[in-house]
């Protein structure tokens, strides 16, 4: 377990990394084929070595990386019970299984690619950025929406986010070592957030807003010792950063700043009496109900249930909000998180596996906070991570960003564990 005490060393920085062919392997995210829902090039890439990286994840000294095999193997195994005890559909059960073992083999894989070493992370990332950038731009068809709301989904799902991603990861690697010139680095994130706040992808806003936080965090504490202070602090400036996101954001939209689209969902999701994020993700108010109806076993892979999936259209206009007439041709259970979704289909065992990635993410923050100069990028990938398992579906621009970001989660904190104990794996 990592310690408190072990957030006070001296981070060194980073060394050049080692450049090979493998670190080119992201670029493989940019084809896809559709055997079982839509597979990158890279998923085949991992699936075709999971068996090998499966065997070296049973030795590895790393314990994160043998519970979070192990919880996976769980979750598909919880999925296979729910489809049976469900009588599922057999081809939904194996799209509910290939989320499982992409996720697996992904993380498995990267890494496996950059090899315990921050330098070729953040290598890796840049090369995952450009990739993810230019299969938004050659094949902008896939990403859902594209010219809905001012092309806002084209940003949250493509461009965007690996704009993010690449920016981020040049700022970490080449930005200055001393204290007040990390606080330098603020501006390009503030930028980053304006440009999605434009866009009207509050999700990405508001994980930007995350990162922005956590920066300012880092120097404000960079004197205090590790502690419960330490903690504290950190707690506090996040809750202020949240607060400082609302703000701006429902300013931003109700004022017209963001466009007549933008005020017209601002005002419609605001008019009822319940909160805003939740009102933006309605499939909250039944999820708690399905998980209700079958905690232990879950409902199965693509489960349809009429009665709950309008017992959600009810709750909207019992709150006085609009319903999309197309939302009553849905017969599926509604959910809107990794977590709830995962519970709903395979029951408490199937929610267990990101309860555990979610528990993760608080001490990998607090690794990359040891490792200021590293902290940009880490911060958005977690801040991100942690944002897709309570409040988004897994998608396929889930299934790829996520395994990045746990990938990092475990770096984070075997290069913590490996600097406490003064063995440094070979940079």
């Amino acid at each position: 377990m990592v310690q408190l005490s072990d957030l006070s060393l001296e981070r060194r920085p980073p060394v050049v990394a080692r450049f090979d062919i493998l670190l080119l392997a992201p670029v493989l995210t940019i084809a896809e084929i559709n055997p079982l829902g839509r597979l990158t090039g890279f998923d085949l890439f991992s699936l075709a070595l999971l068996p090998v990286h499966l065997q070296g994840a049973v030795f590895h000294r790393d314990e994160r990386t043998k519970w979070f095999v192990l919880l996976a193997g769980v979750w598909a195994l919880a999925t296979v019970v729910a489809a049976l005890w469900n009588a599922g559909d057999a081809m939904a059960t194996l799209r509910s299984l290939s989320k499982v073992l992409v996720i697996t083999s992904n993380v498995l894989a990267i890494s496996w690619i950059v090899r315990g070493s921050i330098p070729r992370m953040l290598v890796f990332l840049v090369i995952f950025g450009a990739s993810s950038m230019a299969k938004a731009l050659l094949f902008p068809d896939d990403i859902i929406g594209l010219l809905d709301e001012q092309g806002r989904d084209f940003w949250k799902f493509g461009m965007g986010n690996a704009l993010n991603i690449i920016v981020l990861s040049v700022v970490s690697l080449a930005g200055p070592a001393t204290a007040h010139g990390r606080l330098s680095r603020v501006p390009a994130t503030l930028v980053l957030a304006l440009a999605s706040l434009s866009f009207n992808a509050r999700g990405l806003f508001a994980i930007l807003m995350g990162t922005l936080t956590l920066e300012f965090a880092a120097f404000v504490t960079r004197r205090r010792p590790p502690g419960p202070g330490l903690l504290l602090q950190v707690a506090l400036l996040v809750v202020a950063g949240l607060l400082a996101t609302k703000v701006v954001y429902e300013y931003a939209a109700s004022s017209g700043f963001l466009g007549a689209d933008a005020l017209a969902k601002y005002e419609m999701q605001s008019s009822g009496d319940i909160n805003l994020l939740v009102a933006g993700r309605s499939e909250l108010l039944v999820s708690f109900e399905a998980i209700a109806m079958a905690p232990l076993l879950g409902h199965g892979p693509g489960a349809e249930n009429y009665g709950l999936a309008i017992g959600r259209l009810v709750s909207l206009d019992e709150a006085g909000l609009p319903i999309d007439p197309r939302d009553f041709e849905q017969t599926e259970i509604p959910a809107h998180s990794h977590l709830l979704g995962s519970w709903v289909e395979a029951g408490i065992l199937g929610g267990v596996f990101w309860i555990y990635i979610l528990t993760l993410v608080p001490r990998a923050i607090l690794a990359a906070l040891a490792n200021r100069q590293m902290l940009p990028i880490f911060a958005y990938l977690l801040v991100g991570l942690a944002w897709d398992i309570l409040f988004s579906p897994i998608t396929i621009f889930s299934r790829t960003n996520d395994p990045v970001a746990i990938a990092a989660a475990l770096l984070l904190l075997r290069d913590v564990r490996a600097y406490a104990s003064g063995r440094r794996e070979d940079r």
